[in-house]
């Protein structure tokens, strides 16, 4: 799970400053419970654990960026924890009472909040925690849970190492697709997609600063790997050679130090440790593998064969002993207050020790690199592990070899390679190779695929993006067409609308996907969901505002075999760029109920203090889709212009802003420009804001209740807003630039001039140099809300105009016989190519 500055801005309350800590919970958001946390003074970062009735059920790291606490002064801002909600911990909260509490991991255990999460619709599963369970007990209680339930599940199917799919190979390429040729090594196309689409590169320029690399890995590895929420982010074989290679001396100490590359990245960020700490290479190795790599997310593939060697191999006077204890035990035993009973001199204490392990190994698979094989082998025969859980309060008498083996493989771990399933054959990197294709993938032509039509995109999303998806479903079932939804809203931080989005369903193999998600959400697609783009057509969806593709966008190109566009811009946009199929279908608006205009007028009324003679001109803009192209400043400024607020006799007008997710923006430049809106709205009583998630129908009847809608943008995608109002009976006043063309015009409405001028790098997202967009002339706007005001005849011909336009050209019937004429040709070759 992503968390992007809109979404970890939305502190609930003040920060919680704790004794040597500060941080505050934030909550669940987005089925994980979020929150900060830092030292005082910031020296380390810290852990933060779930904790129910003393019981530890999951543990994270703090140490994701947050813009917001940076905002609040507090240290570099890291800090920032994500910890993942799974059934398997709803049920053990509910078990116990309902009601668990986060706490920062560390001796005193301060407590930073509560969660109470909802009541579950059946009775837990999960045995409740006694109070005279024993502190080892209670530490295991968690992962002796998963371990039952996983017991009772299904056996996941058996895992071996699948060759990277054509498509998802594309991310671990060395091509530069910016500049051309190759990216410097270890760098890899699904990296650099990460740098520009993040607008890093004026931080990291690895091109022409060889510096550069390993700074940008530290930072792939730890900001953004941190942000992914637990799951596993790309990573080519190459620069994971790179990165266990062993580390060259330093400047200023030319000693080896045992540590790889990646060690050495992260060697200076005080690794927190509980026990006693030595500077010996085998404690530097531990600290990395045990709890720097878990950190970063990567203790699967970047801890370096020769450093699980040394740390799996069997202490001083081991070899001779039953149930012998690895260098790594030991160390985890020392700083493990639960263990730190289990003597050691003795066989029982060496077993219980390998046993408690094996145990901690349901939420830890990487620490069973560092027990000795027969130490396993001898644990899951003869039931002895099985005696162990008994023991602990929890009995598992079906639990085998191959039951655990099963556990195992439901956390990504495979027991007999002794291997994370994180890595496909040639030795990647990612999510996506954790699971196998969906059942019935085709094994070569997309003619035996189940599904014929798979829709992909944030179906539930209050959003234009969610509102194009939903119609593109029923475009394409009006042509004739099954389709199969599947929600996708990874990194999707719009609000959900639920109630408007049918039941969806779990990824098919399917003879065509159409990924409605933009071109810079296709690479996370690749990177973590189960393999559908093989043996499959795939279009694109996307919505672009610029003259031409962004910066990070050529990844995503490439990884489909068309493009849909709404508008005959995107065909502008992209065509020149690909020379894949760009397509411009159409797009429809959604079948509206009758709205009596009296009492929506009223409701709007009764909303901004508007008296019945009261000209109302709206706007509305989602403050995710970014404020300098959504122009709202220029709609103020337009107004303002074209009626004074202080001109003696001047007319009843008014101005109304509907926006949402305002307070969830972060970034400085649009902060700037909302103080310029705010200092309008307290010089002007007339003009309004409205920053709420409204229902679609109350949207509906805001519209209805105004007498016109504006839209200064700089570039639209496609227009929702205003085919919407067209459809409304509302007059609209335009930019006379980009998606909106295809239904704007002088006879349908009051277009607006504009230049084109060059896109700043900080105006919006996936700058190149010399892309444009429109600057819209106010002077012109101003005398067009004039006319559109004074002319009430003019006004009623466009809008009629407009209002037959938008019916007879963009109705779902028009539109759906376009996408039917596309998808039909599509399928028609398809079908002649498997034959």
């Amino acid at each position: 799970m992503r968390l992007p500055d809109a979404l970890r801005s939305r502190l609930r309350g003040p920060a919680a400053r704790l004794r040597g800590f500060r941080g505050h919970l934030d909550g669940e958001i987005g089925g994980a419970l979020v929150g900060w946390v830092q030292l005082v003074p910031a020296r380390r970062p810290v852990r933060v654990g779930l904790y129910v009735k003393g019981a530890l059920l999951a543990q994270a790291p703090a140490h994701a960026y947050r813009g917001d606490v940076a905002a609040l002064g507090y240290s570099s801002g890291h800090g920032g924890f994500v910890l993942l909600l799974t059934d398997e911990i709803r049920d053990m909260v509910a078990a116990n009472g309902g009601l668990a509490e986060v706490r920062v991991m560390c001796p005193r255990a301060h407590v930073l909040g509560h969660w109470r999460p909802a009541p579950p619709a059946t009775a837990p599963h999960a045995a409740p925690l006694g109070p005279d369970r024993a502190p080892l007990a209670r530490r295991l209680y968690a992962d002796l849970t998963r371990l039952a339930h996983r017991l009772a599940a299904p056996a996941p199917p058996a895992w071996a190492p699948r060759p990277t799919p054509p498509a998802q190979s594309r991310m671990f390429g060395t091509q530069d697709y910016l500049n051309g040729g190759d990216l410097p090594a270890p760098l890899f196309a699904y990296a650099e997609f990460l740098r520009l689409r993040d607008r890093l590169d004026t931080r990291f320029n690895p091109a022409r600063i060889p510096e550069d690399i390993p700074r940008f890995l530290a930072h792939y590895l730890s900001d953004y790997s941190a942000t992914r929420g637990g799951l596993r982010i790309p990573l080519s074989a190459a620069a994971i050679a790179w990165l266990n290679a062993p580390a060259a001396p330093t400047m200023t100490d030319d000693r080896p130090c045992g540590l790889s590359r990646a060690a050495r990245l992260f060697s200076g960020d005080g690794a927190e440790t509980t026990g006693a700490e030595t500077n010996s290479a085998l404690d530097r190795l531990y600290q990395w593998a045990a709890g720097q790599a878990w950190a970063l997310h990567c203790e699967d593939c970047l801890v370096a064969p020769d450093h699980i060697a040394a740390l799996s191999a069997l202490s001083e006077g081991a070899a001779v002993q039953p149930w012998g204890l690895s260098e790594f035990l030991l160390r985890l035993r020392a700083e493990t207050a639960e263990l730190i009973p289990l003597p050691i001199d003795t066989e029982k204490g060496r077993r219980d020790l390998t046993c408690a392990v094996l145990i901690l190994a349901l939420s830890r698979p990487d620490f069973l690199r560092y027990i000795p094989p027969a130490s396993i082998d001898a644990a899951l025969s003869g039931g002895v592990l099985a005696d162990f859980c008994a023991s602990m309060g929890t009995p598992l008498p079906r639990l085998d070899r191959a039951g655990y083996a099963h556990a195992l493989r439901a956390a990504g771990f495979d027991l007999d390679r002794m291997c994370f399933t994180s890595l496909t054959a040639e030795g990647h990197r990612a999510e996506f190779a954790r699971f196998a294709p969906p059942d019935g993938a085709p094994a070569n032509s997309p003619a035996n695929a189940l599904v014929e039509i798979q829709i992909i995109g944030p179906f539930g999303k209050a959003s234009g993006l969610g509102q194009a998806t939903r119609l593109s479903a029923l475009m394409l079932e009006r042509a004739g067409y099954h389709v199969h939804r599947v929600d996708f809203t990874l990194d999707n931080p719009s609000p959900e609308d639920a109630a408007r989005a049918r039941a969806l369903a779990d990824l098919r193999p399917a003879r065509v996907n159409l990924w409605h998600i933009n071109v810079e959400a296709l690479p996370l697609a690749a990177a973590y969901l189960p393999d559908v783009f093989s043996g499959s057509y795939n279009i694109a969806y996307p919505f672009w505002e610029l003259d031409s593709p962004g910066a990070c966008h050529p990844l995503g190109i490439d990884l489909v075999d068309e493009l849909w566009v709404a508008p005959q811009f995107g065909v502008d946009v992209f065509q020149p760029h690909t020379d894949k199929p760009v397509t411009a279908v159409g797009m429809s608006y959604e079948d509206l109920p009758d709205i009596p205009r009296a009492p929506a007028r009223a409701r709007l009324e009764a909303r901004i203090g508007a008296a019945p003679e009261d000209f109302t001109f709206l706007v509305t803009f989602d403050s995710f889709s970014f404020l300098m192209r959504k122009n709202a400043l220029g709609v103020v400024e337009a107004f303002s212009r074209a009626f004074p607020k202080d001109a003696p006799g001047g007319p009843p007008v008014r101005l109304v802003l509907k926006t949402q997710n305002r307070a969830r923006v972060a970034d400085p430049a649009q902060a700037a420009l909302w103080h310029r809106i705010d200092a309008a709205l307290q010089a002007d009583p007339r003009i309004t804001m409205i920053d709420e998630t409204l229902p679609y129908a109350e949207v509906l009847q805001l519209k209805k209740g105004a007498d016109a809608y504006v839209s200064l943008h700089r570039s639209e995608g496609w227009g929702f807003g205003m085919i919407e109002a067209m459809n409304l009976g509302l007059p609209v006043l335009a930019t006379a630039y980009s998606g909106n063309m295809d239904f704007c015009d002088a006879d349908t409405c009051w277009l607006v001039d504009y230049t084109l001028t060059e896109v700043g790098p900080q105006d919006y997202i996936f700058v190149r140099p010399g892309q444009m967009w429109a600057e819209p002339d106010l002077d012109h706007a101003a005398a067009q809300m004039r006319a559109l005001y004074h002319d009430p005849d003019t006004r009623a011909a466009r809008t009629t105009a407009a209002l037959d336009r938008v019916r007879r050209d963009f109705s779902q019937e028009a539109i759906a016989a376009r996408y039917g004429a596309r998808m039909r040709a599509i399928l028609d070759r398809l079908g002649a190519a498997a034959t």
